[in-house]
């Protein structure tokens, strides 16, 4: 099992449904599945591990807390609990997905895929 990372931050009505439909757009897929269809620019990275990647996930949190919108990042949850539903979802389904809005109003999302992916389908956004 592998778990492939991905990041991407932008202006919301880049990723627009039409773009978020095109494998070839830079920008988040419509469906978790299609994140690795997406252009290699999205993709942060690969790790063995869940560990491995849970790592990857709390060093890019924690660097874009600070420029969350206000209040956003005082409802974001401690890592700890964070981390644990995380952990879970990644060995249960397949996928972890956070997103948030920065104060500049760009639109942040990360993710973490097993690969292969054997969750549902689901609709992002």
């Amino acid at each position: 099992m592998r778990y492939i990372c991905y990041e991407w931050q932008g202006r919301p009505k880049d990723a627009h449904d039409a773009a978020r439909r095109d494998r070839a757009a830079p920008v988040p897929p419509l469906l978790i599945q299609e994140w690795q269809h997406k252009p290699g620019q999205l993709r942060a990275g690969a790790h063995e591990d869940v560990g491995s990647a849970l790592a990857w996930l709390r060093v890019r949190v924690a660097h874009h807390l600070p420029t969350l919108l206000p209040g956003h990042r005082e409802a974001h949850p401690g890592w700890d609990a964070q981390a644990r539903y995380a952990h879970h979802v990644l060995t249960c389904s397949g996928a972890y997905l956070w997103g948030r809005y920065s104060r500049d109003l760009s639109l942040i999302e990360l993710a973490v895929i097993t690969d292969p992916y054997r969750g549902p389908v689901y609709r992002l956004l």
